[in-house]
């Protein structure tokens, strides 16, 4: 159960408050991204489809990396 991103961020510090905003936020930049590339070609569908799996790559491996630095520092 710690495992969970949520609880890593909790136990790293964030609020649950925060956390939801900052859900809230992706939520909405993800919709937005994908009714603005709607009429674009199949090529930049792509494109913004790789450009959010990147970013969720590097904020899972963010989240990890900083409860591997917490961990090792307590």
């Amino acid at each position: 159960h710690r495992q969970h991103a949520y609880q890593r961020l909790v136990l790293s510090g964030w609020s649950a408050r925060r956390l939801a905003l900052v859900a809230y936020a992706v939520m909405l930049a993800a919709a937005a991204s994908a009714l603005a590339v709607r009429a674009a070609g199949e090529p930049a569908q792509y494109a913004i489809l790789a450009l959010w799996c990147g970013l969720y790559a590097i904020a899972c491996f963010a989240i990890q990396r900083r409860a591997v630095v917490e961990s090792v520092s307590s």
